[in-house]
Order: structure tokens, then C-alpha cells, then sequence
């Protein structure tokens, strides 16, 4: 087997740092969006459907909660300056 983690560069330049927080925002953006969508569609479904858009509605409020932790981590991980990973791996 090949080990694939010996080829990850030990910094991260800019731009790779930005695409994750980027893409680590764009979740949580869509997490609380579809949790205020399933919550707001509860009063338009029917009676039988109603626990499912809550449950729906409270595992995607959890999982941006995790989300938004997940992006303080990798917020506060890497110090980045002139581009240049300075954190402590």
C-alpha cells in the first residue's frame, strides 16, 4: 500500500488555507439554511410528516453546530503570514 500522507506538504500557501475556510463556511451557510427551510416547512406539510422536517430540522442544526466548531479549529490551527503556514504541527 501506498501511504498517501507522506506526500501532504508540512505548510499550507494561502490560497489552500483560504479554499478550506471557504469551504468550511459554504457548509455551515447551507446547514442553517436548510434548518430554517425545514423548520418553516413544518406548518406546510402534512400531520404525519411534521416529526420528520423536526428531526430533520434538529440533526441539521446539529450538524452545524459541529460544522462551526470544526471552523474555529481550523480557524485557530494555522497562523498564517505573507502566505506562510507559522503554526506548530
Amino acid at each position: 500500500m501506498v501511504n498517501y500522507l507522506a506526500s501532504i506538504p508540512p505548510s499550507l500557501s494561502s490560497s489552500q488555507f483560504d479554499l478550506v475556510y471557504n469551504a468550511l463556511s459554504l457548509c455551515i451557510a447551507a446547514m442553517i439554511g436548510a434548518a430554517l427551510f425545514f423548520f418553516n416547512a413544518k406548518s406546510e406539510v402534512g400531520d404525519k410528516y411534521k416529526p420528520a422536517i423536526v428531526i430533520s430540522g434538529v440533526v441539521v442544526s446539529i450538524a452545524a453546530y459541529h460544522y462551526f466548531r470544526i471552523f474555529n479549529s481550523w480557524e485557530a490551527a494555522y497562523a498564517l503570514q505573507d502566505g506562510i503556514d507559522l503554526s506548530d504541527n
